[in-house]
């Protein structure tokens, strides 16, 4: 994906002033005033820098049919590259051992780093249930479009902090079970001019389970937003 600045070039000419009282004449014609309207299509480089020029163009603006769109007419585009990184705090994470009745909770954060101009989406899956051999934990029954006040059993996770948070994580207090399927948990608006941090908390409550250690694995994924 790609995200498109533009950049012009003013090129301009001081002519003496009797220059510019008449441009061109001959013995059958007069024209009162010169436009330079072409120029540039070749590089200028130096060992520092590297540039493709237009000089004089004034189109501007999206033309665009059923059948065609042409981009900005009349001046160059220059194609930049949306950047994107996501680093997580620890690639792992223990809740440690449970007993029937208890519950145990940690959390992950999820730093993103991009030069998109609406921000980013960040996605959430789980590989499956948490498993030991045959025996599974189910997931909370909270879903990501409703998460529920902590309510039950079962292994679900929440967003505690993040910028432009959903009201309806509760900022921490209400849950969802993890889809198996990459689903849209966070969206990050507008353009970052710093790292964005968005903390995700994870519970886990047994009411009687079979003795084992319990494990999956959960992937996040940030996209940007051109």
């Amino acid at each position: 994906m790609k995200l498109r600045t533009f950049v012009y070039l003013l090129i301009l000419f001081l002519l003496p002033s009797s220059a510019l009282a008449v441009g061109m004449s001959g013995t059958t014609y007069e024209i009162p005033f010169d436009s330079i309207n072409i120029g540039g299509g070749d590089f200028s480089s130096s060992p520092n820098f590297k540039m493709s020029d237009t000089m004089g163009e004034a189109g501007t603006g999206f033309s665009n049919s059923a059948n065609y769109q042409m981009n900005l007419a009349g001046y160059r585009q220059k194609d930049i590259v949306a950047l994107l990184t996501l680093v997580l705090d620890t690639n792992s994470l223990d809740l440690g051992q449970l007993r029937p009745s208890e519950n145990a909770t940690g959390s992950i954060t999820a730093t993103v780093t991009t030069n998109a101009a609406n921000g980013y989406d960040l996605f959430i899956k789980e590989s499956q249930s948490l498993t030991s051999g045959g025996d599974t934990i189910p997931d909370y029954s909270g879903t990501i479009a409703t998460p529920t006040s902590w309510s039950g059993t079962g292994f679900g996770f929440t967003l505690i902090s993040g910028t432009g948070l959903d009201i309806k994580w509760g900022s921490g207090s209400n849950y969802a079970g993890i889809p198996t399927s990459s689903t849209l948990a966070h969206t990050k608006p507008g353009l970052l001019l710093t790292p964005d941090d968005t903390q995700f908390g994870f519970r886990l409550e047994l009411y009687s389970q079979a003795t084992g250690t319990y494990t999956n694995v959960v992937t996040f994924t940030a996209l940007p937003n051109l």
